[in-house]
């Protein structure tokens, strides 16, 4: 697979003033640190994740081209969520997909030099993206009355999907809101386990106008629906006690009906 299928290029148009050493290397490590931020959540990754190399520099309007190595489905995946990302929040759009912490962070710092400079941004195959002052406008408004702190979300766990950003979805127990959930690579064997059934997801969660949107997750565990508990469910315990009897026999001998 050819790397040139995969290479990103951004050039920064002098606006306010003339390009320094400090912000072209400040804008390509903003830039780097979204592709990993979105990488992290991507299931085709080497041992060491991708590296972003430069293939090409270009004077008149200061341009580089990056490319990944290795060239992998993620890291073309990922120059298109970022670009996309992009444009929507240049147009003032609401984003369809949830933004990590670390995602947030980054595209406010890329963001952050189109103060100075115009920046565009283009993938291999994909249509130029022009990144202004509105990019962090619009980053700005997602954030208020947003919050972000550890909890959990228990629910019916469905949607998995592994293109791009692992992601899935569980359907909140009380509301039945869609919560869209992050994962690594690492629990996808637990999800798959648990697709279907009741579980409670626990990371850091966004909440919105007192609703979790988001959940970046950490941990994952099955519950039990309220129809299938039993009473073996809560007398099971007293079975080692009482030679392994049933719920029954032991409702029976604690209550002296023998």
């Amino acid at each position: 697979m050819s790397s040139m299928n995969h290479q990103l290029t951004i050039a920064l148009e002098e606006v306010q003033r003339l390009l320094t050493l400090e912000d072209l290397s400040g804008t390509l490590g903003a830039l780097s640190s979204l592709l990993r931020a979105v990488e992290r959540h991507a299931r085709e990754q080497g041992p060491s994740g991708t590296t972003w190399r430069v293939v090409s520099l270009h004077h008149s309007v200061p341009t580089v081209v990056v490319a990944p190595d290795p060239a992998t489905n993620t890291a073309a995946e990922a120059v298109q969520f970022v670009i996309s990302t992009l444009r929507r929040l240049e147009k003032g759009e609401r984003l369809d997909w949830p933004l990590t912490q670390p995602e947030e962070e980054a595209l406010n710092r890329f963001a952050s030099y189109a103060v100075h400079y115009r920046i565009h941004l283009q993938g291999e195959g994909l249509d130029n993206v022009v990144i202004t002052t509105q990019t962090q406008k619009s980053l700005s408004q997602l954030r208020q009355g947003a919050t972000r702190e550890h909890g959990t979300v228990e629910g019916r766990l469905e949607m998995v999907t592994i293109r791009g950003r692992m992601e899935c979805s569980v359907y909140d127990a009380v509301t039945g809101h869609r919560v869209r959930c992050v994962f690594d690579d690492a629990m996808l064997k637990d999800l798959l386990a648990c697709f279907g059934q009741q579980v409670v997801a626990e990371g850091e969660i966004v909440v919105q106008a007192g609703r979790v949107e988001m959940l970046q997750l950490e941990r994952l565990r099955r519950t039990i629906p309220s129809q299938d508990i039993s009473l073996d469910t809560y007398f099971g315990i007293g079975q080692d006690w009482f030679d392994k009897m049933s719920a029954g026999d032991l409702v029976h001998r604690v209550w002296g009906h023998e």
